[in-house]
């Protein structure tokens, strides 16, 4: 709110201030060029990931590439019989579907976690569970770019549904599409 006061008149103005949007504010804090490199499709670094996946998965869009340790793929029991786990980051606040393929709408963003028995068939719809706590001890710190809570991002973990007694073979990935 601004007064201004003018022989003995007054006025005021007020003016609101949107605050940026969570990809504006985490592209700039990342040093992304407002129309040069900053955009969800762009790859400033060329490692063939766009900055809206860098954004969804707390990675540097002018690093090396690659994931920055921040993801965890493995067979873990999880207080049961063995399963295909896949450890990643997303939004704070990401509300995942039942069961999988599972997706997730947060800031912009949906996030698409798909399994499969097997990388040659291109079938990617084996049933996919969430579970927690994620499984995320030994893993990096994840960013914070509002400065308000705390890290923007949290780490979860998933499963295929069936035990690796059930099905010994498994694959896992995780992507993100625009948020309609």
């Amino acid at each position: 709110i601004d007064y201004a006061y003018n022989d003995g008149g007054g006025s005021s103005n007020i003016a609101l201030i949107n605050p940026l949007a969570a990809y504006s504010q985490w592209a700039m804090a990342r040093g992304l060029t407002p129309g040069v490199n900053d955009g969800p499709d762009d790859d400033p670094n060329n490692d063939g990931r766009t900055n809206r996946q860098h954004f969804a998965f707390d990675t540097d869009p002018l690093g090396s590439g690659g994931n920055e340790g921040k993801t965890r793929a493995a067979v873990l029991a999880n207080g049961g019989p063995d399963h295909f786990t896949y450890t990643f980051p997303v939004r704070s606040g990401a509300v995942f579907n039942g069961d999988g393929p599972m997706s997730g709408a947060i800031d912009g963003i949906i996030y698409l976690v798909n399994g499969s028995p097997s990388l040659g068939a291109g079938i990617w719809d084996s049933l996919i569970t969430e579970f927690v706590p994620a499984l995320a001890a030994g893993l990096p710190a994840l960013g914070d770019y509002d400065g308000v809570s705390g890290a923007d991002w949290e780490y979860r973990s998933f499963r295929l549904s069936d035990s690796v007694a059930v099905r010994p073979t498994g694959f896992m990935r995780a992507d993100v599409i625009p948020a309609p």
